[in-house]
């Protein structure tokens, strides 16, 4: 290859001489650029015109050479001034290219909405400290089982001897978050509402004293002690008006009349992580399954000492296990106990789909910005007859690129502003959107750290976005650009920058679209998932029975039969049945067992089954079919023997070498008989494995938490207010709270799944448009500038099929560009999908379809512009220019 021909030594030393130091290179480089393409034509040609140019050139550049040098304070003065000369000339040029501002502005404005919103949630769950003294101290206690996982649950005696032993921490704090229901004034419907018990210690460990009133005494902490509650401070300004004079006052509560003894701080608001509407104290009597070694239910805080470690309260721990675990074999052999920061332990949960929000947002930015500046550096190349001549006239290559900065920043400050106004919004749908309550989300607002992101996330959307174009400018040369002016050509180098910006969006948008396609694959696929029951048609109401009718087992039990009777009694309805739990509600009831005879072991060492009191009628309104055996009967009461109806998991699991219809069980200090198998249900994600269920009579087992299942098609506010007033005859204490249909029920349980699918399928279809519209204004921008080229070849014949092809192949090369390093990210994005549970799909096939759906969408966006390109007049491009 022969070297690039160099301008004439005279002509060199003549413009060197003329030329600003500064702009000696730049100068040189542009005559060098545009004499190697008049050489094309001859080198006589050549020299003409390099001496007419040379000649042109000199008395501009000489007056640049001998400009009166400024004083200091004069440069500054005119830099202000030339800075807004170029905010007004930026304005100009936004107003007669309105589209082009208006498209920046749009889709720059939306993305940093979407960011600052995320960011500012972020920012409230993740950074912000907890609203506690000494926050950082604050833990959270865990058990962990080596056949079972952990669980942020400790065993009451357990929690008492780590309280005594532990020279790590200052105190160990446990409370029970549960539903209630409540009734301010007589006869108005009750409301559910999220009562926390919490023990004595749980006020000094989190170091909150009541904004009104009184914490609770030690009397109240007794078994059978006065029943009285204290209110959250957003509970007591939501439903009270923030009246102080509310302390004193009682409300009728599932216990009982209860009296409010205190207001808490606001700080209160934010714990537990779904935060409480009233703290009561916690008791229960001493022959209570809490009381006991095997019980693992209540939640469990503590506060390290000051100076202490998360390692040393770790190694402390460990200790301590392996000396219950010695004192109390039986229980305590596999049990070990766990530690870790509070705040983290409480947005654990919620990290994977906040980060995955935040990786589709960041995705979607980058897209709008190379959109972006795919279009800048159009709009830019369409002015390089203008700057061109702005450089011949003596701007130097950095007056034009302050002055695309300036136009640039001008544009992108008015994106940000306004990402900034609608970012609050967005926040505030986001949290309100979240399936459940996202933890400590209850102060979200854009503060001085949520601003300074996103002031930081406009200029890097507008470094992002304008660098190219800069970039691009430099290589403006003055005679280069007006030869490339004259011929009508956006030249090679415009349009592989633009086919990288492409390939970038392609890239970014393969990775979104999969992201979105696998979660909504894996949330449609939902549906296909079968319950194990029959949610149509049936409604479920919690029932709330007072504390007197609960002090006689019997009695209880009574009265939720005459429950019952009275919601089978009434109109529309096929039949009723209550039980202490149902499916897709909170509660459950998990226990140890064995095989009767057996030395099977019991407890954390044993087998481990989900145990559900229930009434007879149960399986014939929930649709649970029996498989062998026969179910639960009225003669199945209390004075029966003891029976059970077990699930087909059980009998797999528990008498996998022989029927298990007949065979006992050791269970709650008495022998159980197996008289029925019932399907397999799910009763807290249709994701999960089906467990070994067993099914006991609510009269040999009698417990006081009631829910009512109604078999009808009638709303479920219309059953329960009916059903209200014939409660009254019943006891007028009963509560009735939390009506709802059983399908409602299941379709909450899919709500995360739905919530992201819905983000990022939405995310995702932007992404695909964002990437499409860049690729068909590529497409047809390429077209334009090469209209004399295409021209010339359909006059020599070429065919107008093969200009398709050319200008399609064009356009999918520029797909495949972006084609293998998305599939890659895609991969790899999956892979993390999966290890965090948020996808159950297959990854190939879900790659696959989202590539083929791209090259597809592809071609059919650039079939609009090789069709106009087919049908360009050979005669009318020759014209053109």
């Amino acid at each position: 290859m022969s070297p690039a021909p160099v301008l004439p030594r005279i002509a060199a030393a003549l413009l060197w001489l003329a030329s600003p130091p500064d702009d000696r290179p730049s100068v040189l480089a542009d005559f060098e650029d545009a004499y190697a393409e008049q050489r094309h034509a001859g080198r006589g040609a050549a020299l003409c015109w390099c001496a007419i140019q040379v000649a042109l050139s000199i008395p501009p550049l000489l007056v640049r050479r001998l400009r009166v040098t400024r004083t200091p304070r004069t440069q500054g003065a005119s830099m202000a001034a030339t800075f807004l000369t170029d905010v007004r000339y930026a304005a100009r040029l936004a107003r007669r290219a309105p589209l082009v501002a208006l498209s920046t502005i749009a889709a720059i404005a939306g993305g940093i909405a979407a960011a600052t919103a995320v960011v500012s949630v972020m920012e409230s769950v993740f950074l912000r400290p907890l609203p506690f003294a000494r926050p950082d101290e604050l833990v959270q206690l865990s058990t962990i089982i080596e056949r079972f996982g952990s669980a942020a649950e400790l065993n009451y005696l357990d929690a008492d001897d780590i309280r005594s032993q532990a020279a790590t921490l200052d105190g160990v704090a446990q409370y029970d978050a549960g539903a209630g229901t409540l009734r301010v004034h007589a006869g108005e419907p009750a409301q559910s509402v999220t009562v926390l018990s919490v023990d004595r210690h749980l006020a000094s460990v989190l170091r909150v004293a009541p904004a009104l009133g009184r914490s609770f005494e030690s009397a109240e902490f007794v078994d059978g002690g006065p029943d009285v509650v204290m209110l959250t401070n957003r509970f007591w300004r939501e439903r009270f008006g923030g009246d102080p004079a509310i302390v004193g006052a009682s409300l009728e509560m599932g216990s009982g009349p209860a009296m409010i003894v205190g207001v808490l701080p606001p700080a209160a608001d934010w714990f537990p992580s779904g935060g409480s509407d009233l703290w009561t104290p916690l008791t229960f009597p001493a022959t209570s399954f809490l009381n006991q070694r095997g019980s693992i239910a209540l939640s469990a805080i503590g506060r390290l000492h000051q100076g202490a470690t998360l390692d040393s309260a770790q190694a402390e721990l460990g200790t301590i296990a392996r000396r219950l675990a010695t004192a109390y074999p039986e229980t305590n052999a596999a049990r070990r106990f766990g530690v870790s920061n509070l705040q983290r332990a409480m947005v654990g949960p919620v990290r994977p789909m906040m980060l995955l929000l935040a990786g589709a947002i960041a995705a979607l930015l980058a897209i709008a910005c190379a959109n972006i500046a795919s279009l800048l550096l159009a709009h830019a190349h369409e002015r390089a007859g203008e700057f061109a001549l702005r450089a011949a006239i003596g701007a130097s290559h950095g007056r034009l690129a302050r002055q695309l900065w300036t136009e640039t920043l001008l544009l992108f400050s008015a994106a940000g502003g306004l990402g900034a106004i609608l970012a609050g919004p967005l926040a505030r749908i986001l949290v309100a959107r979240y399936p459940g309550t996202l933890p400590l989300s209850s102060d979200v607002s854009l503060d001085v750290r949520v601003m300074t992101a996103s002031l930081l996330l406009t200029l890097a959307a507008a470094f992002t976005a304008g660098l190219p174009t800069i970039r691009r400018s430099r290589q403006w040369r003055i005679g280069a650009a007006l030869a490339r002016t004259a011929r009508g050509s956006s030249g090679r180098s415009t349009r592989r920058g633009t086919g990288l910006f492409v390939s970038a969006q392609v890239a970014l948008s393969i990775v979104l679209l999969f992201g979105g396609f696998v979660l909504l694959r894996t949330f449609t696929s939902m549906a296909s998932v079968a319950p194990g029951f029959d949610p149509d048609g049936v409604v479920t109401i919690r029932a709330t029975i007072p504390a007197r009718q609960r002090e006689d087992a019997q009695r209880m039990v009574a009265v939720q039969d005459q429950l019952r009777d009275a919601a089978a009694s009434l109109p529309g309805v096929a039949g009723a049945a209550h039980a202490m739990f149902i499916p897709f509600a909170p509660g459950s009831w998990g226990d140890g067992y064995r095989r009767a005879g057996s030395s099977d072991a019991i407890g954390p060492n044993g087998p481990f089954a989900h145990f559900f009191m229930v009434s007879p009628e149960y399986f014939r309104v929930m649709h649970v079919p029996i498989v062998r055996g026969r179910p639960l009967t009225a003669a199945d009461d209390e004075g029966g023997r003891r029976v059970v109806v077990v699930n087909q998991s059980f009998a797999l699991r528990t008498f996998p070498d022989r029927d298990a219809i007949g065979g006992r069980i050791d269970w709650n200090d008495d022998v159980w008989e197996i008289v029925g198998i019932a399907g397999n249900a799910r009763h807290e994600s249709l994701w999960d494995d089906f467990d070994p269920d067993v099914y006991v009579p609510r009269h040999q087992v009698p417990r006081g938490n009631t829910w009512l299942l109604i078999a009808s098609a009638r709303p479920a506010s219309a059953l329960v207010a009916e059903l209200q007033q014939r409660a009254r005859a019943i006891d007028p204490a009963i509560l009735l709270s939390d009506a709802e249909p059983m399908r409602q029920r299941l379709a909450d349980s899919a709500a995360p799944e739905r919530f992201r699918a819905a983000i990022t399928s939405t995310l995702a279809l932007i992404a695909l448009g964002l990437a499409l519209v860049g690729l068909n204004g590529v497409v047809a921008y390429s077209v334009v500038t090469r209209t004399k080229e295409i021209g010339i070849r359909l006059a020599l014949g070429e065919r107008p099929a093969a200009v398709r092809r050319g200008v399609v192949g064009d356009a999918l090369r520029a797909l495949a560009g972006g084609l293998i390093p998305g599939t890659i990210a895609s991969w790899i994005v999956g892979r993390w999908l999966v290890s965090a549970s948020l996808v159950r799909t297959d990854l190939r096939l879900a790659l696959a379809a989202v590539a083929c759906a791209f090259v597809v969408a592809g071609a059919a966006v650039a079939a609009g512009p090789a069709w106009r390109a087919s049908r360009v007049d050979p005669v009318d491009a020759l014209r053109h220019d």
